[in-house]
């Protein structure tokens, strides 16, 4: 995932006009609710801890590429009723620290 992630960044980074500024976001990680779920055919336990670290290997990145990093999990979490989406209370979080990081 943090190559697919890599590729993106550069592609990113080939495309913008100055000033380059990007900003990774890492998505909130999946919640066991999934599981139980319709998605759940779709993910595992294995998917669920992989989803876990995802933020650690985007900042890392983040960081490599210069760019800024927000951890969704920091400000909202996936919806338990189906372990993967954000509710609608969880996307207005998420929005409003996206737009305080692109004010700054």
């Amino acid at each position: 995932i943090g190559e697919g992630l890599g590729k993106v960044l550069d592609t990113a980074l080939a495309d913008l006009v100055p000033p380059k500024k990007l900003l990774v976001i890492a998505p909130a990680p999946l919640d066991e609710a999934v599981l139980s779920h319709a998605f759940g055919a779709e993910f595992d336990e294995t998917s669920i801890a992989v989803s876990r670290e995802l933020a650690t290997e985007y900042g890392v990145l983040a960081k490599a590429y210069g760019a800024d990093f927000l951890d969704a999990s920091k400000v909202t979490s996936v919806s338990k009723e189906d372990g993967v989406h954000l509710a609608a209370e969880g996307h207005e979080r998420l929005a409003q620290a996206v737009t305080s990081l692109v004010r700054k």
